[in-house]
């Protein structure tokens, strides 16, 4: 279910792929995912077939490796210089700054969430374009989760954000302007950041 083009030709993602993983104890973005590619190079997959035309990678740590597992993707790279704090919100800012003046909203993209869904992508996408709302959010079961999606009249307020700040703060003075787009399965809600974590999504993916 893929959207046309010229639907999506003013909606970009954001792909989080800065972090140290430090949980993991290795890149998260670069653990093997089926078919002997890697989380990264399948959620670019994803991305592509929900009808995305403008992809930026938010780079950091091991940033060389992290751009090696984008080859044969149409995407454009940001780097976080300060992925080592920890914050994602200084990964976030990195990439809408990378966006051009033609981007309308943005796509947040979790480098750790290979579950992710183009069907569920697209269906954000369309519920964007039909409402023009200001954060576009999948929930399940009342629990949202991400991809999330943030439309341009709020990044002025993300990328004002200081130090120690979260992107949640700006999400939750906002929530009155979520719209929500239920799915029917918890894909949403689930990243990886433990070894185990990865084995048992592994697991449900089909691979182990």
């Amino acid at each position: 279910m893929a959207l046309a083009e010229s639907s999506t030709a003013q909606v970009a993602a954001v792909v989080l792929a800065a972090g140290l993983s430090s949980r993991m104890g290795t890149m998260k973005a670069l653990l093997p995912w089926g078919n002997n590619r890697s989380v990264l190079a399948h959620i670019l997959d994803q991305l592509r077939h929900a009808g995305l035309a403008s992809i930026v990678v938010v780079t950091g740590h091991q940033a060389e490796a992290v751009a090696r597992e984008t080859v044969g993707f149409d995407v454009q790279f940001a780097r976080n210089y300060d992925f080592a704090n920890g914050e994602m919100l200084r990964s976030i800012q990195a990439g809408l700054r990378a966006l051009p003046v033609e981007i309308s909203a943005a796509i947040v993209v979790l480098g750790d969430q290979p579950q992710i869904q183009s069907p569920i992508v697209a269906q954000i996408i369309q519920t964007y374009w039909r409402d023009h709302s200001l954060i576009v959010m999948p929930s399940f079961e009342m629990r949202r989760g991400h991809p999330m999606l943030l439309d341009r009249r709020l990044w002025a307020e993300l990328l004002a954000l200081p130090d120690g700040a979260t992107a949640r703060e700006v999400i939750n003075r906002h929530a009155a302007e979520i719209n929500y787009v239920p799915v029917n399965n918890d894909s949403i809600l689930r990243d990886m950041d433990t070894p185990q974590e990865y084995e048992v999504e592994r697991k449900r993916a089909g691979f182990a």
